[in-house]
């Protein structure tokens, strides 16, 4: 066997890999994703138009169209992609890839992303509460339904605003405003989670039977995975997150510039972050938390396009989808004739 040491230094210029080349090769696998998901994207929308016996139900409809605009923001995002450092340096604690997006147009990508993937999550929680309960015949409580449209977007607001403050003054604090909106919208949702997990998909299950659509199955795996996920993420925060954050605070991250070079108080949106080609030796960069956001895109293409199954055998409504009360209601009237053919 070949050793590494032995390899020619033209072919492998850097092994072991350091962080700067896996940061290059984060960066790299962004480039191939974003357009595979804008790929399959158009697939989505084409099949939604061509197969008129499998129509989609609402939340494949809605979920393809909200994918879509994240998929074109975090593209244009990955043409520079920042990586924060182990170290605060005088042009500013992150570097990019190519130093071409400023500071301002890169926040608006990140908010119009993460706030497209916040409208979805509280989209998918409301629909799937929706069916449900229209199966389960019964009025969701009016907690779930406050979470989903009202706290869901009152967090966004609030995370809007710590987004410009972070333009328009340079403190890096606004990054903790972040992180405690953050907080605060896993609080709801795993309540969300908790209340599927042992309390509604369970009904669903037993209500079903063996005699529903196959297209349900889907609809309960994805609640099911989301509601786990929900839970699972919720635990990171709090266990992992907010004790780094609470230490970061306590030694004075209240006073930190996010661009050292500037004066606090300052606005900062014309900043451009060096390139990653000019990281002074002996300074890292991270890419982990860019290689999170990739999975995450990755999940969401799942979650939004290739889990779309359709609905055989439905006529939609004036909204060309399956509506969540029609989706209810069909399976209802499933499962009453599967009782029914049991019974006879």
């Amino acid at each position: 066997r070949l050793k590494c040491s032995k390899l020619p230094a033209s072919i492998f210029p850097c092994l072991p890999m350091d962080m700067v080349s896996a940061s290059w090769a984060v960066y790299a696998a962004y480039m191939i994703s974003a357009p595979v998901w804008l790929l399959c994207v158009a697939r989505g929308f084409l099949r939604q138009r061509v197969h008129d016996k499998v129509v989609p139900q609402e939340w494949e409809f809605i979920g393809l169209r909200l994918f879509a605009f994240y998929a074109m923001t975090d593209l244009v995002r990955a043409v520079d992609l920042c990586f924060a450092t182990d170290a605060q340096l005088t042009d500013g604690a992150c570097r990019s890839t190519w130093g071409l997006l400023p500071l301002s147009i890169r926040v608006v990508l990140w908010w119009a992303r993460d706030i497209t993937m916040l409208v979805s999550l509280a989209f998918f929680l409301d629909f799937t509460v929706g069916w449900t309960h229209t199966l389960l015949n019964r009025h969701p409580p009016s907690w779930l339904a406050a979470i989903t449209r009202i706290g869901v977007p009152s967090i966004c607001i609030g995370m809007s605003g710590c987004a410009v403050g972070l333009v328009m003054t340079n403190r890096a604090v606004w990054i903790f405003g972040l992180v405690a909106w953050v907080a605060l919208l896993n609080i709801g949702t795993a309540a969300i989670g908790w209340k599927l997990l042992w309390s509604i998909l369970p009904d669903v299950r037993r209500h079903l039977g063996g005699v529903a659509r196959p297209e349900a199955d889907m609809l309960v795996f994805q609640a099911r995975v989301v509601a786990v996920g929900m839970l699972v993420l919720a635990a990171a925060i709090f266990a992992g997150f907010l004790p780094i954050f609470a230490l970061r605070l306590r030694e004075g991250a209240v006073s930190w510039p996010m661009v050292p070079a500037r004066p606090l108080g300052v606005y900062i949106g014309d900043t451009h972050f060096s390139p990653l080609s000019s990281l002074p030796v002996g300074v890292t960069p991270n890419p982990a938390p860019e290689c999170v956001e990739m999975m995450i895109g990755w999940a969401l293409l799942f979650g939004c396009v290739l889990s779309a199954k359709g609905c055989s055998g439905m006529q939609t409504s004036a909204c060309g989808y399956v509506t969540r009360r029609e989706l209810g209601v069909a399976l209802l009237k499933d499962t009453a004739y599967g009782s029914n053919s049991k019974a006879e």
